[in-house]
């Protein structure tokens, strides 16, 4: 079973032939606690919990955009998450982090990705 379908089934989640960014389609903010605690409790593989670390992302910039006042608590837990295993999610913090991009053209979390991104990312031999 690919680990998609394992996800969508444990967590009701969309899961089709046709989807080509799962992690987007099946963002939810409402959600995020839920998926947070499925990563926290799960004994996921590793590409089971990047694909849901995935979808905990997309669901933290939807709720980053729909959220007046964020809850601090929220962007400390995902941080800690993603630092626990910098090696295997530094290629999901350099996507939203959008380093080659301009700051005008960004994500909601496009700001906390790039702090984190500041702190642990290795300088590329040039």
């Amino acid at each position: 079973m690919h680990c998609y379908e394992k996800l969508s089934s444990l967590l009701g989640l969309a899961c089709h032939p046709d989807m080509q960014d799962w992690e987007l389609e099946n963002a939810n903010p409402e959600r995020l606690p839920e998926f947070i605690h499925a990563y926290q409790t799960g004994g996921f593989s590793r590409q089971e919990q990047h694909a849901l670390m995935g979808l905990i992302l997309a669901s933290f910039d939807d709720y980053l955009a729909a959220e007046a006042v964020p809850d601090p608590a929220v962007e400390h837990t995902v941080c800690a998450l993603l630092e626990q295993q910098w090696q295997d999610f530094q290629s999901l913090v350099r996507y939203w982090s959008l380093i080659d991009e301009d700051m005008d053209d960004k994500f909601h979390i496009t700001p906390i990705m790039r702090k984190l991104w500041a702190r642990h990312a290795k300088p590329q031999p040039g």
